[in-house]
Formats: structure tokens, C-alpha cells, sequence
């Protein structure tokens, strides 16, 4: 979903990523839903399952509408990306309620007590915090915004990873930065669209679209 102030920035991003198909490796959006399957839209072919929601239809689009309980979407990675060191993640969400720690999207931790995801985005207070979890030998890392995630309002979010700095990302500008090295290790677990495990939250509000790139895209991309 686009917010109508966004228009030339969406054309911008659109022409930017293009390029960059070859290193899709994930694309969940709700153009044409039936309510059950969420296809995925890259190459790698691993397609997520509603198991609840409601399809909505704003200014010629469709989103999903969770409701910060069940809702959400399940991905089961049959086929699974080489994200370890070089990723970028690109997500449009509008929350209509903000509570810590609720989870955006994101591969569980394998410790449910333990608020980094293997990788995902959470909330910690209004800030958005993108985090990555290593192998043992390369610790968790945590980015958090600057800029408070806004309620009921369309909001792109992307965080990147080059094996050597941390980039996020909120409405194309660059908000927040960090050198260090990270590395992800995927741990069998599915990845979860707005659902927080444990006693973490899960999302009341909407999703537009998730997609994550096996490279660590570029500002300008």
C-alpha cells in the first residue's frame, strides 16, 4: 500500500529495485488474496498461509488487516534464502495500535523469552528496531529508529546488511546507521508476518507488502 503523499518516492523505489530482481528471494503481497494462500512472488517460491485476516481494498490496492491477535501469516521455508551476511528487507505496514515489543514481521528466535528475532522487525516503544541474531561466533545486533512509527498512517520501512554496517530505512531516507558486523542463521523456524510469539504482542493494523533481497541494496536503490 501507498499513501498518496508518497507517489513520486514510490515511482523512485520502483525503478531503483527493478534492477534487483535477480536477488528477490522473498515478495509477500495481497494483490489478488483469496483469503487463504499468500504467494510468494519471488523465485524461491515459498508461499505463506493466512491464518487470519481480512483482505482490504484502499485506492485501488489490497492490504492485509490483522487484528493484533490471531492474525497473521505463516511462511514455511521450504526452499530458504541465503541471507547470512547481505540482505535488505523492505516492508509497508499502517499500525493502529502501538505496544512494545509487537512484532512486525520476522523469524522467531529459537528462546522464546528473547526479544531478537533470527531476523525481523519489532517495535520498542514507538521506534522501530531491526535485528539480527548470529551463529554463536558473531553476537545480535539491534538498530532502532529514530524516527516514532506513526499510528494509522502508511509508513515504508527497509534495513539493510552488508556484512559490515546496519542501515535503516524509514519512508526512503536514511534514519538510522550502525558499523557493525551481522550475520543471520536460520533456525528451521518459519517466518511470521504480524505475529509476536510468547508474550510478545502481535500486530493490530495492516501490511501492504514484504520483500527481502539477498543483497544489501543501496540508498539511492
Amino acid at each position: 500500500m501507498r499513501p498518496i503523499c508518497l507517489t513520486a518516492l514510490t515511482v523512485l523505489l520502483t525503478a531503483g529495485l527493478s534492477h534487483a530482481a535477480s536477488d528477490l528471494v522473498g515478495h509477500w503481497t495481497f494483490e489478488g488474496c483469496d483469503g487463504k494462500g499468500v504467494k510468494d512472488r519471488s523465485a524461491l517460491g515459498n508461499d505463506g498461509t493466512l491464518a487470519w485476516g481480512e483482505i482490504r481494498q484502499e485506492k485501488g490496492t489490497q492490504s492485509l488487516e490483522l487484528d493484533g491477535l490471531d492474525g497473521h501469516v505463516r511462511v514455511d521455508l521450504k526452499t530458504p534464502p541465503d541471507l547470512r551476511t547481505a540482505i535488505t528487507v523492505a516492508l509497508w505496514v499502517k499500525a493502529s495500535r502501538i505496544r512494545n515489543h509487537t512484532v512486525l514481521f520476522g523469524i522467531p528466535n529459537p528462546r522464546p523469552d528473547w526479544t531478537t528475532p533470527a531476523f525481523g522487525m519489532y517495535l520498542s516503544g514507538n521506534r522501530v528496531v531491526y535485528g539480527q541474531h548470529g551463529d554463536g561466533k558473531t553476537p545480535k545486533v539491534l538498530l532502532e529508529s529514530k524516527a516514532e512509527l506513526p499510528k494509522d498512517q502508511w509508513t515504508f520501512l527497509a534495513a539493510t546488511s552488508d556484512g559490515a554496517a546496519l542501515r535503516l530505512y524509514v519512508n526512503g531516507a536514511l534514519d538510522a546507521e550502525l558499523a557493525k558486523r551481522a550475520v543471520v542463521a536460520l533456525n528451521g523456524h518459519p517466518l511470521l508476518i504480524g505475529k509476536g510469539l510468547g508474550d510478545k504482542p502481535s500486530l493490530k493494523g495492516r501490511i501492504g507488502e514484504l520483500k527481502i533481497f539477498s543483497r544489501a541494496l543501496s540508498g539511492d536503490e
